[in-house]
């Protein structure tokens, strides 16, 4: 220690060089340590933000998916006792009668992911391009349903004009109103 001491405090060159560096570096250390501490928790700080958006992310499409299986349920079911005893009850009546039915299109809550999914990155490509593709496909859905809910109505409409007008033979109508 005695020798580092008398470097330092000599006036020879190397003294003076070696405390001009500890100067330096002492400096540029108490200069760019705040800047680093300030990178590593704005660094924390969006890692963070990213967990909580993928966990978000993940809520969102469990709840999309749970959606789309009760709406296949309610659809399937529909189709298995509604639609199918619309076709026994044309299938039943005489060759000679015209068959006209009511049926009402299931009611069932369709909502869309919300739009603040996209404005997030998770960090992946592949999960933000299937997160989008999700999101456009969930904004659609609510309108495929209300269209076939009036694809539905304007087939029932369609069926009972054919018939109170006559336009068709019954056995033409009740063939035609069973294949739409």
């Amino acid at each position: 220690m005695d020798i580092l001491n008398y470097i330092i405090n000599s006036k020879n060159e190397f003294g003076f060089i070696l405390f001009t560096w500890q100067t330096l570096v002492g400096s540029l250390l108490g200069a760019v340590s705040p800047l680093v501490i300030i990178l590593l928790f704005e660094k924390y700080k969006h890692r963070q933000e990213t967990r909580e958006y993928i966990y978000y992310l993940h809520r969102i499409v469990v709840d999309q998916i749970n959606s789309l299986i009760e709406i296949r349920t309610t659809i399937e079911r529909f189709l298995a006792s509604a639609i199918k005893a619309v076709i026994e009850n044309v299938d039943k009546n005489p060759d000679y009668a015209y068959s006209v039915d009511g049926i009402s299109f299931p009611l069932f809550s369709v909502r869309s992911i919300p739009d603040d999914v996209n404005i997030k990155s998770s960090g992946s490509g592949y999960v933000d391009n299937k997160v989008a593709r999700i999101y456009a496909l969930s904004k659609d859905l609510p309108h495929i349903m209300d269209d076939t809910r009036l694809q539905l109505k304007d087939t029932l409409e369609l069926n009972a004009k054919i018939v109170f007008d006559k336009i068709n033979a019954p056995d033409v109508q009740k063939d035609q109103y069973k294949k739409i």
